[in-house]
């Protein structure tokens, strides 16, 4: 779903001769309202985030993007963890997808919408 995202950002990032960073954070839920089977799912859904990001990573690298991956797989804010990366590495723009799944939307909102108000950089936000 994430994919033509992706490769748009890869295609700047090659036209602009840039350096892409890879950032997953694992989202914090309160598990006072969670049943074994959505930690179940939450702990697939991670695995499965891992191996596409793995896949991003190394399709950046053999279409000559320099590029790195954060995988942050401790639960906490996304919004506080993408803002703060692109604090840490001096960021010109953010790269995010305006749609999720509905787990993920109930989960954490809308972080692209977030990240959109709180940013001191360009957001650029890929509808899929």
């Amino acid at each position: 779903m994430y994919r033509p995202a992706f490769n748009a950002a890869v295609g700047m990032a090659r036209s602009l001769d840039a350096r892409l960073t890879l950032l997953y954070k694992e989202p914090f839920v309160d598990g006072m309202f969670m049943s074994p089977e959505i930690y179940d799912y939450i702990a697939r859904e991670t695995s499965d985030r891992k191996n596409v990001a793995d896949e991003w990573l190394r399709a950046s690298l053999e279409k000559g993007v320099g590029a790195d991956l954060i995988f942050d797989s401790e639960p906490g804010n996304v919004v506080d963890a993408i803002i703060s990366r692109s604090h840490e590495r001096k960021s010109d723009l953010i790269l995010m997808v305006s749609q999720s799944d509905p787990v993920s939307a109930w989960i954490v909102g809308s972080v692209t919408r977030q990240v959109i108000r709180r940013a001191d950089c360009a957001v650029w936000s890929v509808h899929v």
